[in-house]
């Protein structure tokens, strides 16, 4: 199988999609075709921003893959990774990069949607065939194959005795009127190494390893290559095995199996013959963005829904009783509608809905207790004397400046010894980094608030810590990095 790189968003022609994919042009035109136009627009015409030059805008064939992860058309493998990586790396360093990305969103796709490809909820309607590879294989790493019983009967073995077998199969010496029985039938439950389903589920268990070993796939992903002996000609017939699938599925209620029956199902109602399928199959997601927010609100311990009587560094005496119970979110105001005609309170209508932050950390280092805004951006912002590159736009600064203002009493009341506004953003490098601040001067003066720092983490030290369930240091963090603030006077 062909495969290539591209990363997130990148602009790539025609003609070198066609180069690295070593394709016809029929070939590019049909992938390029079944990725735009399926419903997840996997890939799209480039669209152009203000900044850029004119020149490049001239150029009428670019496109850019909005996707991270890996996708599967016929036998070409699309391999998508994230936007922030620029430097030049090896094929060898891309594919662990990539791995460590599809573990990430294994992970996060466990708690929230948006990864293509976790789920095998809907393979009726829509097959996606490294879904069923991954479910299948991760599933029999788990659970093991799918075992049927026999009852076994033996005389004198070590199983559960079957007295109406002894009674009726055996000979009874009478000793005073009395029967004993010297021979006795036992009965033991054994897997059925021969059942149809077990034998099925090693083939169909081979051929995904099999997909895996063509296409490179396997470490990826994070799937070894399995391989059992099997007669593959008693599932030639697709039609016998769906009709049995169906029958098994009737009586059978245990859940687990069920989904492994349903899975093998999918596997062959559909042809995964590289050269005839036209499906494309996907494990990614479209909305990276919200994987990085996620995976930086873990690893700085958001307290956000955490109620304030159990925040340590919370100053219980500056809190009235009627809100200790309530969540530092529940502390944002909702705007209120007036009618013209409003004669009390009463009239008055509350919206729905309020401003959302992403993260909150309140914390408490020595006898100094801290108060920090974080807002994780997936921006690929470029900021020196000479340039300023994938910025966040103006109303991402009104926004910050407002969450603040959120929690500015709250902050007041409370006496917090330091409190920070921060916007991270995804690095590839080694080194977390303060690269500057942002400044609407007319706007902050107005409101007396605090700057709105520019942090750059590595990528790679927020999805290693997600991984392993562990929090980052977050008061080293600060004092290392914005205690020193370079910007104060």
């Amino acid at each position: 199988m062909r495969s290539a790189y591209f990363r997130e968003l990148e602009k790539v022609s025609f003609e070198n999609i066609k180069s690295r994919l070593a394709a016809s042009d029929e070939e590019v035109k049909d992938m390029i075709h079944t990725l735009e136009y399926n419903k997840r627009k996997v890939i799209r015409a480039y669209i152009f921003d203000e900044s850029e030059e004119d020149s490049e805008k001239e150029q009428n064939d670019l496109y850019a893959f909005n996707f991270v992860g890996i996708a599967v058309y016929k036998d070409i493998v699309i391999k998508c990774y994230p936007k922030y990586l620029f430097q030049e790396y090896s094929n060898i360093e891309k594919d662990e990069t990539l791995k460590n990305v599809i573990q990430v969103l294994k992970k996060y796709g466990k708690s929230e949607k948006g990864i293509v490809g976790i789920s095998t909820d809907n393979l009726k309607e829509e097959f996606n065939y490294l879904s069923v590879i991954d479910f299948i294989i991760s599933d029999y790493l788990e659970n093991g194959l799918y075992t049927s019983q026999k009852e076994v009967y033996e005389i004198n073995g070590e199983g559960e005795i079957d007295w109406d077998k002894t009674v009726n199969e055996t000979t009874a010496f009478l000793v005073s009127n009395n029967p004993y029985y010297f021979d006795m039938v036992t009965k033991i439950n054994m897997h059925n190494e021969v059942d149809f389903f077990r034998q099925l589920h090693k083939y169909v268990i081979t051929q995904c390893s099999t997909m895996l070993k063509r296409s490179g796939l396997s470490d990826i992903l994070s799937l070894p290559i399995i391989k059992f002996e099997t007669d593959d000609f008693q599932f030639y017939d697709n039609e016998h095995v769906l009709k049995q699938i169906t029958k098994e599925l009737n009586v059978q209620f245990i859940s687990r199996k069920q989904l492994v029956l349903k899975s093998l199902y999918a596997y062959f109602s559909r042809k995964h013959d590289d050269e005839d399928s036209s499906n494309i199959s996907l494990f990614g997601t479209m909305n990276f963005n919200l994987v990085w927010e996620k995976t930086c609100a873990f690893i700085l311990n958001n307290q956000l829904n955490t109620k304030l009587k159990e925040i340590e560094a919370i100053d219980n005496h500056q809190i009235d009783v009627k809100i200790e119970n309530k969540t530092l979110n529940q502390l944002i105001p909702y705007p209120v509608w007036i009618p013209k005609n409003a004669k009390t309170a009463k009239d008055y209508k509350t919206a729905r809905k309020t401003i959302q932050l992403d993260i909150v950390s309140i914390f408490r280092k020595q006898s100094k207790r801290y108060f920090v805004i974080w807002d994780a951006k997936y921006y690929n912002l470029l900021l020196s004397k000479e340039r300023l590159e994938h910025n966040p736009g103006v109303e991402d600064v009104i926004k910050q400046y407002v969450y603040y203002l959120a929690y500015d009493d709250f902050i007041k009341k409370q006496k917090f010894d330091f409190s920070y506004n921060v916007l991270i953003f995804p690095s590839e490098t080694s080194e977390i980094e303060l690269i500057g601040k942002v400044d609407l001067d007319f706007l902050r003066q107005a409101l007396n608030i605090t700057d709105i720092l520019l942090l750059k983490i590595p990528a790679k030290l927020i999805f290693e810590l997600y991984l392993k369930d562990k929090l980052i240091d977050v008061d080293e963090l600060v004092e290392k990095h914005l205690e020193s603030n370079i910007f104060e006077e």
